[in-house]
């Protein structure tokens, strides 16, 4: 009986350790199944709505495939454009912008994006390039002379004369538009739409009360209040709105001590630029 009991005990030991292989190996292989990531940088060549093109500093591009679980998100603190879906993608990721690609290739060669993020710099650059050429969406020698032409006559964000600014502001401890401050975005929207070439800066800032980070993502909020009712309401292209900003309380324009003063800091200031190189002369 003792010789029996040992010789179930070692089967019992061997079948342990039979079993913790096996998980070894299973956990191996789905380790090896599990699809590759790569990251990849560079500049949009060209956007069809589903796809874009990428080309890195070698010159060599790639097809990056945009789904509904696609991230786009900007780099810079206080930005707030997050946003998720391959329609926002598509609307975002402009020709000449520069991007860096997170995702999982494919054995075409494409790689299908899971996230794909932007500095502002980057996106106030290429916004004033789309200021004064139509969308690109096939690669082409002429369309990228064009973007290089253009490029050289708009500059940055900063070569731009402001044509409208409205300030909108907000109730204590909200990000909720007003009827008034509505009203004063339509006739900014109504004035856009009949200027060829027009970018849209969208700044939020908070009063000084309450948690300064607190703070700055409320100013956040107010700032994508505005982003959202402009494209929604008026169909404003995202191309067309320089990459929405929180400042927080910082840069507050009247006496917090106060509360008109804090009334007047709790807002979002929304200017209509137009690029100086494409003014007549």
């Amino acid at each position: 009986m003792a010789k029996l009991n040992r010789i179930g005990a070692l089967a019992a030991v061997a079948l342990a350790i039979l079993l913790g292989a096996t998980s070894l190996c299973l956990a191996q292989a789905n380790e090896s199944a599990a699809p590759a990531k790569v990251k990849l940088e560079g500049y949009v060549i060209a956007n069809d709505g589903q796809s874009i093109v990428v080309r890195d500093a070698a010159g060599k591009t790639t097809t990056v495939i945009l789904t509904d679980e696609t991230v786009v998100k900007a780099k810079d603190p206080g930005l707030g454009l997050i946003r998720k879906g391959k329609k926002s993608a598509a609307e975002a990721l402009v020709a000449g912008l520069q991007v860096e690609v997170e995702g999982t290739p494919g054995a075409d060669g494409k790689v299908t994006a899971s996230q794909v993020q932007f500095g502002k710099k980057d996106m106030e650059r290429a916004q004033a390039i789309q200021a004064g050429v139509a969308p690109v969406e096939q690669k082409t020698a002429e369309t990228e002379q064009k973007l290089a032409e253009t490029n050289a006559r708009i500059g940055d964000i900063t070569n731009m004369d402001t044509r409208k600014m409205v300030t909108v502001n907000f109730a204590v401890n909200s990000a909720t538009l007003s009827p008034e401050s509505k009203s004063a975005l339509d006739g900014l929207a109504s004035e856009a739409k009949g200027i060829q070439g027009y970018v849209i800066e969208v700044r939020g800032f908070a009063d000084s009360t309450g948690n300064a980070d607190r703070n700055l993502v409320l100013s956040k909020q107010r700032a994508e209040a505005v982003v959202s009712y402009l494209q929604i309401t008026h169909d404003i292209p995202i191309r067309r709105i320089v990459t929405p900003a929180g400042y927080g309380s910082s840069r507050a324009v009247a006496d917090n001590a106060t509360e008109a003063g804090r009334a007047s800091n709790r807002r979002v200031e929304v200017k209509l630029l137009v690029s100086k190189g494409l003014q007549p002369k």
